[in-house]
């Protein structure tokens, strides 16, 4: 996905916040978006899926799916119901029943639903509800799948979880907001945007990056760990 002469501009500002940026989300790879607080990077993913009004042309229509840090969910409903809640319409069904899924899901994640199915949300750790969403969500299919820091405030089992499931769902292209540069070491190969002073300045593949960052040159993306 080629994205080329992005320039957006906060309601009453004068001067853009984005100027002309160009760059690439590589199809059918992880790209991972990296980047101090305060650059823009949310930002930025509004403009990509058009929740804000910019001028910028891409080279191709896509369909997404976003799971952002403030995804609402109801603490009062069950497992089950909310995979009816996110699933239903997809899977143009009335009622999804656990054992429905279990030819459509990968093992692990098939696994993790079952030990849950019937506990209520706000039963559930912080890791597992982030678990919860990304499981159901990427059963939806679509071209894009968007994460804002889905490893945030995690311990290190929950987000080896959470790339667990990414790892076994990687037929769609993904981008991936992180602040930890461990997460990087979760994927077997990657594209990496790196963004400062409200533009991107730098794309890797894995390879790349491995070698220039040889001396920790690019830590300063990365929130400290």
């Amino acid at each position: 996905m080629e994205i080329r002469n992005l320039t957006y501009t906060f309601p009453r500002s004068k001067d853009p916040f984005f100027r002309d940026l160009n760059f690439t989300i590589a199809d059918n790879e992880i790209n991972f978006l990296v980047g101090r607080n305060g650059v823009g990077k949310t930002t930025l993913i509004d403009v990509i899926l058009g929740l804000r009004q910019a001028k910028l042309k891409i080279d191709k229509t896509f369909s997404y799916v976003y799971i952002n840090q403030t995804l609402p969910m109801l603490g009062s409903i069950t497992v089950g119901e909310i995979a009816n809640l996110v699933l239903g319409i997809e899977y143009g069904k009335y009622e999804i029943e656990l054992g429905y899924l279990k030819d459509k899901i990968e093992e692990y994640s098939f696994s993790f639903l079952q030990k849950r199915w019937n506990k209520h949300y706000q039963e559930l750790s912080g890791g597992e509800r982030k678990l919860v969403q990304l499981v159901l969500f990427l059963q939806i299919k679509r071209d894009l799948v968007v994460l804002d820091e889905p490893t945030a405030f995690l311990d290190r089992e929950n987000v080896n979880n959470v790339f667990h499931v990414i790892n076994a769902n990687k037929d769609r292209t993904y981008l991936i907001i992180t602040h930890d540069v461990r997460d990087l070491l979760l994927v077997n190969d990657y594209h990496l945007l790196s963004m400062d002073n409200h533009k991107i300045d730098h794309e890797f593949n894995k390879k790349t990056f491995e070698n220039v960052n040889r001396d920790n040159s690019f830590l300063h993306y990365f929130a400290e760990v």
